[in-house]
């Protein structure tokens, strides 16, 4: 099961560009968003990462420069999960810290960088217990994955 999600995240990154290379550390939150597992299950889903990325910047002219790369870092995923299913309800939460990495390209105009990242940040899953019935519900697991467009500004 994948669950990709879109959405807005905030953000603070510190980073150096010299020579054609740049990189930067960053700090992400991916605030809840919702997504249906399957029939009668849904996941709300927020995440904070921490991520070292390292990139080539061609030198396209012009104070503009091309992004290519990716980074690896850690991410704290919590999933809260809704489960309802002919009568039998479950709701619970887990939260999860797992590797993390991430593809990058993008564009640089010297005091802003446009950055398309496709990030992974591991295999996570829903809370588990005792449903409304007195039964075990057992969350399935799913790829945690993020597709973002990100506007950095530099100061």
């Amino acid at each position: 099961m994948i669950q990709k999600k879109n959405g807005v995240a905030f953000g603070f990154g510190v980073g150096e560009k010299s020579n054609g290379i740049g990189g930067d550390f960053e700090i992400n939150y991916y605030p809840e968003t919702s997504t249906t597992i399957t029939t009668g299950t849904s996941v709300d889903v927020s995440t904070l990462t921490l991520m070292s990325n390292l990139y080539a910047m061609p030198d396209m002219g012009n104070d503009l420069n091309l992004m290519i790369g990716g980074g690896i870092g850690a991410a704290y995923t919590t999933v809260d999960t809704s489960h309802s299913s002919g009568g039998v309800t479950f709701n619970g939460d887990d939260t999860h810290f797992t590797p993390a990495y991430q593809f990058l390209f993008g564009i640089d105009f010297d005091k802003l960088q446009i950055v398309y990242k496709h990030s992974i940040f591991g295999e996570v899953k829903g809370g588990s217990g005792t449903a409304s019935d007195g039964g075990t519900y057992v969350a399935d697991e799913f790829d945690s994955k993020y597709d973002s467009i990100n506007l950095r500004f530099k100061f």
